[in-house]
């Protein structure tokens, strides 16, 4: 389990530095305002959230495997109900640039649900 957790943690900082280079270029070409202000936050919110929920599920498939659906399940809901929390504090507390954080969330969490998915199946394939 710490050689996959550590695996993941390698990749994850990997693509979270290839995604902040590529924010830092589209910065640098687009106008300032179709950037949100929030997106570092973001990225290591996507990352925190990233790390801890995999560290759980590689430890449920580690000590229960038959109870590995159940806990992917119950972690991607707690997942989705954070992003929801974080997404309304954003929209009703800040008033401008809600449209470039939307869409910067949105891309954001295609990404990394899309890795962190990927990474999980196969870590965790032989187990099952």
């Amino acid at each position: 389990m710490r050689k996959n957790y550590f695996q993941f943690i390698a990749r994850l900082t990997i693509l979270s530095l290839v995604l902040g280079f590529v924010a830092f270029i589209l910065s640098r070409l687009l106008p300032g305002r179709m950037i949100s202000p929030a997106l570092p936050y973001l990225f290591l919110l996507f990352y925190i959230i990233g790390a801890l929920v995999h560290f759980v599920l590689l430890r449920i498939s580690a000590l229960n495997p038959r109870k590995f659906v159940s806990y992917f399940m119950l972690t991607t809901f707690f997942k989705l109900m954070n992003y929801l929390i974080v997404i309304l504090v954003y929209v009703l507390y800040v008033k401008e640039g809600i449209l470039p954080f939307i869409l910067s969330f949105f891309i954001l969490y295609i990404i990394y649900t899309l890795f962190e998915v990927v990474t999980i199946l196969a870590q965790t394939k032989d187990k099952a």
